[in-house]
């Protein structure tokens, strides 16, 4: 969370437990990023927070075959970034 609002991922996760979402992995910011939220198909929800990022992007990769969509948030802008295909 950011100054007590709820970052984008944190409100993307809250509506992945009701409703039908993308698969998802998210991360902190810096030069070691670490897993916030994951949700992949065949997972529970959540299973690692604070993983290392490589093995949660191995993990989303592993079940998109036709790539993902990566995007980046910051907590000052409402939009995300364009997005590109990994």
């Amino acid at each position: 969370m950011s100054a007590g609002r709820p970052l984008k991922d944190d409100r993307l996760d809250a509506v992945a437990g009701h409703h039908n979402v993308a698969q998802f992995v998210s991360f902190g910011p810096g030069a070691d990023p670490r897993v916030r939220h994951r949700r992949l198909r065949g997972d529970p929800p959540d299973p690692a927070p604070g993983a290392d990022a490589a093995a949660a992007v191995t993990a989303l990769l592993a079940r998109a075959p036709g790539g993902a969509n990566v995007r980046t948030f910051r907590p000052d802008h409402r939009r995300a970034t364009r997005s590109t295909t990994a």
